[in-house]
């Protein structure tokens, strides 16, 4: 239980972390096994991510057996590469999604998209960075008051380093930032 607390703490940071610094992210369509037929659910691989405008999916399939066709609805539903928006066979295809909204991709090679080759993604709109709110403020005993001289002050922790230490380093790193 307390893995999965963690897990989800780290998820949410690096959420938090990804908002602030407004950067994309790039994901490997299949992992590890890449664009195939009949050995990566995409629905499950699309399942397990959450993607934003900005992001990139890279196809990483063999140029001479494989396509990428960006298709609407339709094509997915059907597996039809007659209305395709974007046709790739170089073997290493980088897709920005650009907008929000539901994205589908299906392989062009006969049988494959009827196989499981496609994917649907869904792009959410990508977090708008925090406004700038000038020089950041540190928690003291009184509560919070801007500090004058970053320089000499440090800020102080909300419970004594021991009880920290008792929650594991992973909880300690989390509550320092």
């Amino acid at each position: 239980m307390l893995t999965l607390v963690l897990l989800l703490l780290l998820k949410g940071l690096c959420l938090c972390i990804r908002g602030a610094f407004g950067a994309s992210a790039t994901y490997n369509v299949g992992g590890d096994k890449g664009w195939v037929v009949g050995l990566v659910n995409y629905t499950e691989w699309a399942a397990n991510h959450t993607f934003y405008t900005g992001d990139s999916l890279v196809f990483l399939y063999e140029a001479e057996v494989h396509t990428v066709l960006e298709v609407g609805k339709s094509g997915y539903e059907d597996c039809s590469s007659a209305n395709a928006i974007a046709s790739y066979e170089d073997g290493k295809t980088s897709v920005v999604l650009r907008q929000a909204g539901t994205h589908y991709f299906i392989c062009g090679v006969a049988q494959h998209c009827p196989a499981g080759q496609k994917l649907q993604v869904v792009a959410l709109d990508a977090p708008a960075p925090p406004p700038n709110s000038g020089p950041p403020a540190f928690m003291t005993a009184g509560g919070l008051q801007p500090s004058t001289n970053l320089g000499t002050s440090l800020p102080s922790l909300p419970l004594p380093l021991s009880s920290l230490l008792t929650l594991g380093p992973i909880s300690y790193y989390i509550l320092l930032l």
